[in-house]
């Protein structure tokens, strides 16, 4: 593999490995040997990369998973206007189980996030004495 290959390749078993395969089959996809692979994963700058790039396409999941998660709040809210009683009721049954456990997450995330902030201002405390 010449040097001009290497940003190329790199890229491709990143991706790879940021969506889930196994170095092998990373490598694999990439076309480079296993044992590259292996002495890239050992790299540091590499290692930031791929978490960077992880992040990057959680962060594209997590906007498409919203943009859906929108479609199924008006799909359920026109549900509550449907003629069958059936319809209406599980509608109804599913939009207060979400908001229950919507506000549990944004409870807990909050009291944690508490937490964390007294636990910051311990430490930093306990460093200045």
């Amino acid at each position: 593999m010449s040097e001009d290959d290497r940003p190329t390749r790199e890229d491709a078993f990143l991706l790879s490995l940021a969506r889930g395969r196994c170095i092998r089959d990373a490598a694999a996809e990439a076309e480079i040997s296993e044992a590259t692979g292996y002495r890239w994963m050992r790299d540091r700058s590499f290692l930031k990369r791929l978490t960077e790039m992880r992040s990057e396409l959680w962060s594209a999941a997590l906007a498409e998973l919203s943009q859906a998660a929108a479609q199924a709040v008006k799909t359920l809210v026109a549900l509550l206007q449907s003629e069958d009683e059936g319809t209406r009721l599980k509608a109804a049954a599913k939009i207060l189980d979400a908001g229950s456990r919507l506000r549990q997450d944004v409870e807990i995330d909050s009291r944690l996030s508490a937490l964390e902030n007294s636990h910051d201002d311990n430490k930093n405390s306990t460093r200045a004495a």
